[in-house]
């Protein structure tokens, strides 16, 4: 099937726009007290982390699957897909999503107070990196996390 994949510039304002909605849905969720923000002097909060987990997965997961694209990439004009171009099944968009995002927080989490703090965070950021890098590189412009979920990334 031939597909009119995103160029590499909206796939990146789209992620930076993204960011942008969680860091203010986090800020209006930390000042209601729902989550606290993370503070390496301070003992680990587990119930705030799985909260900021699920909020996590329900808008990059939960949008990508249902609508089949995130607040940035509609804004973008761009949508994610599978190798039919249909709507990806929402196990694909967890795949797609836990390579990312997932895999990339998991090790900042775990190595960060095993090596010192902000080093899994830097851990867990080179992962993230590496899977979009790869977008730069690729000719059908798909990440680490697109490959191995078998989706592309094309205009709307």
């Amino acid at each position: 099937m031939d597909m009119d994949y995103a160029r590499r510039i909206p796939r990146l304002v789209a992620a930076i726009l993204d960011i942008i909605v969680m860091l203010i849905i986090f800020a209006i969720l930390g000042v209601a007290g729902v989550v606290e923000a993370a503070d390496p002097e301070e003992e680990f909060n587990v119930v705030s982390s799985i909260v900021s987990a699920v909020i996590v997965l329900i808008y990059y997961v939960g949008l990508t699957a249902i609508l089949g694209q995130t607040l940035g990439k509609m804004a973008m004009g761009i949508r994610v897909v599978n190798i039919d171009g249909e709507k990806p099944a929402p196990v694909t968009v967890l795949t797609r999503e836990v390579i990312v995002r997932v895999l990339g927080t998991v090790l900042a989490v775990v190595l960060g107070p095993i090596i010192a703090p902000g080093t899994g965070a830097l851990i867990g950021g080179i992962v993230a990196l590496v899977a979009i890098i790869w977008i730069l590189f690729d000719d059908r412009r798909q990440g680490l996390h697109d490959k191995v979920a078998k989706t592309f990334v094309v205009k709307a």
